[in-house]
């Protein structure tokens, strides 16, 4: 909840509040869309390093999506 704060609070002291919401909003939507993201995330396994490649992939592939529907 820590983290949650500061990040909320950083957001607004830059003015980038909505943008922070939309992307934890598309960030909740792909949690809930691909359960198995969220499994590989709590991996014990699982390197900070590859958890991270796993959220910018999915984070490119969602924009790229977003991308393609607007200019369709």
């Amino acid at each position: 909840m820590r983290y949650a704060k500061a990040l909320m609070e950083y957001a607004k002291s830059m003015g980038a509040e909505d943008t922070l919401y939309k992307e934890f909003c598309m960030l909740d939507r792909s949690f809930r869309k691909h359960p198995d993201l969220r499994m590989a995330l709590e991996n014990p396994i699982l390197t900070i390093r590859e958890k991270l490649t796993l959220i910018c992939t999915a984070a490119v592939g969602m924009l790229l999506r977003a991308v393609s529907l607007r200019v369709s």
